[in-house]
């Protein structure tokens, strides 16, 4: 229940500036603040190519957000076929953001260009699932 927090903080925060602020300040600043951290040990580790971290945290923030607001909208109201499911989606978008949407060498034109990168096509530990075994998933991991 709590991801609804999000899509009502983004609707409301015109009507409650105060209240914004502090969300701002408690909860997406620290949240922001972790992924940048993340993406930085990544980076500085030769993982992840250098990117500018602001709108990387975003690329990492956004799907999570598009989740809650679909959970707490549409998705509550929608047919069974039309459902978004989680961890599928989940995985393609950690899948898209480690290896993007090229096209693998040796991948091939046809669908077996289209299998995901990650050779367990499972989420990243942070997901309570185990880890991708590519090198570029560990830096996901929340370790000191």
């Amino acid at each position: 229940k709590l991801c609804g927090i999000s899509k009502l903080m983004m609707s409301e925060a015109g009507n409650f500036p105060e209240l914004a602020a502090f969300y701002q300040r408690e909860v997406i600043e620290p949240g922001s603040s972790l992924v940048r951290r993340i993406l930085q040990r990544g980076m500085d580790r030769g993982e992840f190519r250098s990117i500018d971290l602001q709108y990387g945290v975003y690329t990492v923030l956004a799907p999570l957000l598009y989740l809650a607001h679909w959970k707490h909208s549409f998705g509550a109201y929608c047919c069974a076929s039309d459902q978004l499911q989680a961890t599928a989606y989940l995985r393609a978008q950690v899948d898209n953001m480690l290896y993007g949407l090229y096209v693998r060498p040796g991948a091939g034109t046809g669908t077996d260009s289209m299998a995901p990168a990650c050779s367990s096509s499972a989420l990243p530990a942070f997901c309570d699932s185990p880890s991708c075994d590519s090198s570029s998933a560990s830096s996901l991991k929340l370790q000191s």
